[in-house]
């Protein structure tokens, strides 16, 4: 393959961080899932997140989704809502 060793270097760095993500989920015995990305930020602005557009979508597992800040690389989970927690 005729890759340059930077975008390599980006590509395996980007697999550690969904491991660790998925062994982080699955210590806490939930599942790291991957939801429509718009219902997601609809859901954060309802919970209160101000200045979206600062925000990125990670994943979401069975009751929160998670945001990672552009600027601060900071995350925030926001519980996803159900009719019961509405």
């Amino acid at each position: 393959m005729n890759r340059c060793r930077g975008e390599f270097d980006r590509e395996l760095r980007s697999l550690g961080r969904r491991r660790m993500c998925l062994k982080f989920s699955e210590k806490k015995g939930r599942k790291m899932r991957f939801r429509d990305v718009e219902e997601a930020f609809e859901n954060a602005i309802r919970n209160g997140i101000e200045e979206i557009e600062k925000y990125m979508y990670m994943f979401s597992d069975d009751r929160f989704d998670y945001f990672k800040h552009i600027e601060t690389r900071e995350y925030e989970k926001v519980m996803i809502a159900t009719e019961t927690n509405l």
